[in-house]
């Protein structure tokens, strides 16, 4: 079972487990291997056919942007939807 499968399959039984809300911001590399990028794909349609009161999530895709170059790029996002989620 893939990983994305596993998510989806919390996503659905763990919903009304959760009283704090949390977040989740992921990205992926514009220049990805295929399999990766699918990957992403199928996690951002499980969030939004699984929507839920106690998970904020984010997600975004760097353009061109190579594996090892994803990270680096992905920071400023992921620190700004941080403090959108806090604040």
């Amino acid at each position: 079972m893939t990983v994305v499968n596993h998510f989806n399959t919390f996503l659905q039984v763990k919903t009304q487990s959760y009283y704090r809300p949390a977040l989740l911001y992921f990205t992926v590399g514009g220049a990805e291997h295929k399999l990766m990028l699918e990957a992403y794909n199928n996690l951002e349609q499980s969030l939004v056919s699984h929507t839920s009161n106690w998970l904020v999530w984010g997600s975004k895709v760097n353009p061109d942007a190579k594996h090892n170059d994803n990270p680096a790029l992905s920071i400023t996002g992921a620190l700004m939807a941080y403090d959108e989620f806090i604040n």
